[in-house]
């Protein structure tokens, strides 16, 4: 009994071991290099701060990723509901990551689809809500977001996309990287062709009318944005 007590404690140490990790990015980083993340004390050199992002483009990208981050501990129940229910049906499955179960994925746990890696996952991203501030969580996973091959972080996306820093970047440049978080190499087509294509601009336009919609911007400026056009890294302005 006593044996398979001590099995017992084996295994969920072996089973809850990120946990300890979580805790530790109170403190320290995570650094993406080659598509791994590495936890570490000293900030990275690209490593932006939560406010030296300008509010809007934090917005952005909450409100196209996960529109009730600020609301949810960490998992939208609502949502995984209709996934499970879609799967179930064989229906269109819809994403019901949420941007806290996007980073205990890439950071501790991976890309494999299971079932038993989807319920660790939604386990640590409950711990982690209770460790982390939503601040925190939401630098964290600007600086880690994939943004194309070998460009993580919205310092570096900003930079390369756009020849800026991430805290000059404007609300409809925000909406175009939010809109390469799905597949950030396949939806680049528009930087190749330094203009928006069609569903470029349907998906950022959607993400601009989030923003109107849930007041993070004013109507007048909505309708600014849509008839600005992106300037891309390279484009010719003239």
């Amino acid at each position: 009994m006593r044996f398979i007590g001590v099995l017992l404690i084996i295994f969920f140490a072996f089973l809850l071991y990120p946990v300890k990790d979580i805790f530790s990015l109170q403190q320290n980083y995570v650094h993406a290099r080659k598509g791994e993340f590495i936890i570490q004390k000293d900030k990275p050199r690209k490593w932006v701060s939560l406010k030296s992002v300008p509010k809007e483009v934090q917005n952005a990208i909450v409100l196209s990723e996960d529109w009730s981050f600020y609301d949810h501990s960490g998992v939208d129940w609502s949502q995984l509901y209709l996934a499970i229910k879609e799967k179930l049906s064989g229906t269109r499955v819809r994403g019901a990551s949420t941007i806290t179960q996007q980073i205990i994925k890439n950071v501790f746990l991976g890309p494999e689809k299971t079932y038993f890696r989807k319920s660790y996952e939604i386990l640590l991203a409950l711990i982690a809500e209770k460790v982390l501030s939503k601040d925190k969580l939401l630098e964290i996973y600007l600086n880690i977001i994939h943004l194309g091959e070998n460009i993580y972080g919205i310092s570096s996306g900003a930079y390369y996309y756009f020849e800026k820093r991430a805290s000059q970047l404007e609300a409809k440049q925000a909406a175009f990287l939010a809109m390469l978080l799905p597949s950030p190499l396949k939806n680049n087509e528009s930087f190749k062709k330094k203009k928006l294509t069609p569903y470029g601009v349907k998906i950022v336009e959607s993400i601009l009318l989030k923003l109107k919609i849930d007041n993070k911007i004013s109507d007048e400026y909505y309708e600014n944005l849509l008839r600005k056009q992106i300037i891309f890294r390279g484009q010719d302005t003239i």
